[in-house]
């Protein structure tokens, strides 16, 4: 018989120990293994020491060598189990082989070590399997079958049972044990009986087809393992609790998504949503700051495990006959956007009294977008919940983000019950905790203690922790100096106040710093709570680069942000706006007037006099040919002349040429000038790509029509020599924007339905415009209509303006301060005093005019009506 100290339970039957005491057993001396880590410390800790020479070359599962565990303020002798991406970049989870715990540590923190006898053992029960509860698939049929793997909820059971030290007396067969428990609270049981009963109590819910189906989701959505975000709130989500999340990719609905459709569908097969009286509507809402993230998620549910749930993605726009007009049918889950379910519940309230679980993707940048209608969707929720007949039904808000936010705020403490918080970027867990940011400070106490510790000092690790600990007087402050790398090793979270005298370089490094302090951060759920923490950032000019990152938190910590940094600031903005004067002028800027964020947006955002010298005559009334339609208000096509087209006669004589001689391209580069055949019609292009050809014979690249304005990715070899003679006539393709309009809800892009028709609408066809602006090869025209001639008449009329055909569809909205925002723009850089370098092919025509509906406005050409 063995005594054994039981140290880890890996599963019911497989746990780690130390043999205290056994009949011809050679039993290790424990005072031999603390003389072994104090001297391996001691080495460690020594000043001449070099580690990146006691570094591994390389990292292979099984390897011994020694890691520093925070936890244990020591070096420990380790195996390496794995290598996995976490929140701090590469990880490897190791066994420390002496104290039987895992640990995960930076891969690049192994170093060598000698491979000693080891102080722990593995042992494992005999006659004894997993088993799990298998249920059919029409749910008619449950059995017990052996499994792979023991239940997650026996593992707590156990250790909490287990992780004692007991005495138990064993019988080695083999490399398996028959256990006694001699002292185990109130149960003892053969370990057998104890695993069989915990078995047929925890058992799995999902039947084997629903676990294959999720099992080929995730393979087509990339998705190799849960991260440190998943890995906490998964179990929250699963339970049905209110979950609110913020990390780093807190926009992305796999950390919320698979647990979420796997409580959804068990309770829908449990019927516990049978006895709601209303019995049509979804149970569960989905809201996605915008169209673009809607139809991402509505693919992801395509090849998800919730088909059964009848998944539907609406969006609907201003007009009233849309929302009207809706019909959700046998839908369980809707997937929308604040905006549209706003307007459906205008007329269609009575769908939505089934509402029990609410989700909010990416909750930061929706309360931003949509205030008013998040409020107004939260209080139809809360309303719907506190019916009488709704007491015993689920009830969860599920909220996932980037940041958190003052509106995340009133969400905790308004709207959600016992919530779960779960925050793993340390940067935003300041914010939540209300740490005081300012930009710089000085301190005064009647007390201070200094302490110093780097790379060389680490022998002194000990000591200071120990002063760092002690209870002093009030007024009396320890300041300790330190690298990033050092106080990582004393495992420091009850400071008070952060100075970073070194600059973050990362935001990461950032919210490591301000993590030292976590155990001082305000907490919502204590009221009492002082928020005495406090990070002071030390600037100069030499972090330029960062200003913008540092004003934008400082301002969401509701920080005094200094007259002197805001001068600062605006001066570093205008420099890196000098930057990108290389770079093309900001396409949101030219459709709609202004851009998203100037402050992280590539492009310039300044009219510069010689590059965006007009190319086209201004106020003049034009024939438009649009060619491709980039999205609603912005086409690239021909300004048509009344006179000899100059292209027609162009691919005319391409066409002639290429009948009787065609040279292919034997070298293709970039920014090279090629014919392209496609059907009939030679385009000439310009390469604006080569792709990586490797040892490929065929490679591709990316071309520009220079005559009809898009791009296309074509194989090389597709490429003709173009004639110097063809290469004469200037490219036709202009960018064509239409005026004063944008989309409705704050979007950033055009919806693809309203883009879709008004290609449908105008493409190929010739229209009447006039040129209120014109920078570089970009006009903008107010109107653009389809002027269409009357039958035995010398009459025209207007068969449609594009500005009310973009309104019409109800995804667009007007927008008048774009012509004039874009003007203020040319006055500051005298861009109009500039005279326009016409390609001279433009002529008169005559007004536009719409006998039906009024007369020519003769000032801007626009419709009057009488």
């Amino acid at each position: 018989m063995l005594e054994l100290c039981i140290l880890k339970v890996d599963d019911p039957g497989c746990f780690w120990g130390r043999i205290v005491k056994g009949a011809g057993v050679c039993v290790e001396d424990p005072k031999e293994y603390e003389e072994l880590h104090i001297q391996m410390n001691l080495f460690y800790h020594k000043v001449n020491l070099d580690i990146e020479k006691m570094r591994l070359p390389s990292l292979e599962e099984g390897q011994v060598c020694v890691v520093y565990s925070g936890a244990l303020k020591s070096w420990c002798r380790a195996v390496l189990e794995s290598l996995f991406q976490g929140a701090d970049g590469c990880q490897a989870l190791c066994f420390l082989v002496d104290h039987a715990k895992r640990i995960s540590v930076n891969a690049d923190k192994y170093v060598k070590f000698l491979q000693l006898p080891f102080w722990v053992r593995k042992f494992q029960l005999s006659g004894i399997h997993p088993m799990t509860l298998q249920v059919s698939d029409s749910l008619e049929k449950a059995e017990l079958v052996p499994s792979s793997h023991w239940d997650t909820s026996l593992y707590c059971i156990l250790c909490y049972t287990f992780c004692v030290c007991i005495n138990i007396y064993s019988i080695i067969t083999q490399t398996y044990i028959y256990i006694y428990i001699t002292e185990v609270m109130e149960v003892l049981l053969p370990g057998a009986e104890v695993v069989l009963k915990m078995t047929l109590s925890a058992c799995e819910n999902e039947s084997s087809h629903t676990h294959c189906v999720w099992s080929q989701a995730l393979s087509q959505w990339s998705y190799s393992r849960p991260g440190v975000t998943e890995c906490y709130c998964w179990p929250m989500v699963a339970r049905g609790c209110d979950t609110l999340i913020v990390s780093s990719n807190g926009d992305d609905p796999l950390s919320y998504l698979p647990p979420f459709l796997t409580h959804l569908t068990h309770l829908m097969l449990s019927s516990v949503y049978s006895t709601l009286t209303s019995h049509t509507g979804p149970i569960a809402v989905i809201l996605c700051p915008g169209w673009k993230k809607s139809q991402h998620l509505s693919d992801m549910l395509e090849i998800s495990a919730a088909r059964s749930l009848n998944p539907l993605t609406i969006l609907v726009g201003h007009r009233r006959e849309e929302a009207k007009s809706v019909k959700i049918k046998n839908c369980q889950l809707l997937v929308t956007t604040p905006f549209s379910l706003v307007r459906l519940l205008v007329f269609h309230t009575f769908l939505f009294l089934r509402l029990c679980h609410l989700v909010l993707d990416e909750v930061d940048v929706l309360y931003t977008r949509a205030p008013e209608e998040m409020s107004t969707i939260l209080q139809h929720f809360e309303k719907v919940a506190a019916s009488e007949e709704r007491t015993s039904m689920p009830r969860q808000i599920i909220a996932a983000g980037r940041r958190w936010s003052h509106h995340a705020e009133t969400l905790l403490t308004e709207h959600m019950r016992d919530p779960c918080v779960i925050i793993t970027a340390p940067e935003e867990a300041a914010l939540y905790g209300k740490v005081h940011q300012v930009g710089w400070g000085h301190c005064i106490s009647r007390g201070l203690f200094a302490w110093k510790l780097h790379e060389k000092l680490i022998y002194q690790f000990d000591v200071i922790i120990d002063q760092w600990r002690k209870v002093n007087d009030p007024g009396t402050h320890i300041v300790l100096v330190t690298t990033n790398h050092c106080v990582k090793a004393l495992d420091i979270q009850d400071a008070t106040c952060i100075v970073h005298y070194g600059f973050p370089s990362t935001p990461k490094q950032f919210g490591q710093r301000l993590f030292y302090m976590s155990k001082n951060f305000g907490n919502l759920s204590d009221k009492k709570l002082s928020h005495s923490a406090k990070s002071v950032l030390l600037l100069s000019e030499y972090n330029a680069s960062h200003i913008n990152g540092i004003l934008r938190y400082m301002e969401r910590a509701n920080a005094v942000i200094p007259h002197e940094l805001q001068d600062f600031a605006k001066g570093v903005m205008q420099a890196k706006e000098k930057q990108k004067a290389q770079r093309p002028l900001c396409s949101h800027l030219k459709s709609f007037g202004f851009c998203r964020d100037c402050r992280v947006c590539p492009d310039r955002h300044t009219v510069d006099p010689v590059q965006d010298a007009p190319q086209h005559i201004n106020s003049r009334t034009i024939t438009i040919l649009p060619l491709y339609i980039k999205n609603a208000s912005c086409y690239y096509g021909r300004l048509v002349s009344g006179k000899k087209d100059g292209y027609n006669s162009l691919a005319a004589q391409m066409a002639e040429h290429y009948a009787i001689e065609r040279l292919h391209a034997t070298k293709v580069v970039e920014g090279g000038i090629y014919a392209l055949q496609e059907e009939d019609v030679y385009h000439r292009v310009r390469v604006q790509a080569v792709m990586e050809r490797g040892e490929r014979l065929f490679y591709s690249v990316l071309v520009c029509f220079l005559d009809e304005g898009h791009q296309k990715e074509v194989k090389a070899h597709q490429l003709l020599i173009l004639p110097s003679q063809f290469q004469i006539l200037p490219p036709q393709a202009v960018e064509i924007i239409v005026c004063r309009v944008q989309p409705i809800d704050g979007e950033v892009d055009w919806n693809p339905k309203v883009s879709w028709h008004i290609s449908q609408k105008i493409k190929g066809v010739q229209h009447q415009g006039k040129i209120v602006l014109c920078l570089g090869n970009t006009v903008w025209v107010d109107p653009m209509v389809r002027i269409t001639s009357m039958p035995g008449l010398k009459t025209t009329i207007n068969e449609y303006d594009i500005h009310s055909e973009i309104l019409a569809t109800g995804m667009g909205t007007n927008n008048p301060q774009h012509v004039v925002l874009l003007r203020e723009l040319c006055q500051r850089a005298d861009v109009e005093k500039i005279p326009s370098q016409g390609c001279g092919c433009l002529e008169p025509i005559p007004e536009i005019q719409d006998v039906r509906q009024g007369t020519p406005c003769t000032e801007c050409h626009s419709i009057t009506e009488q």
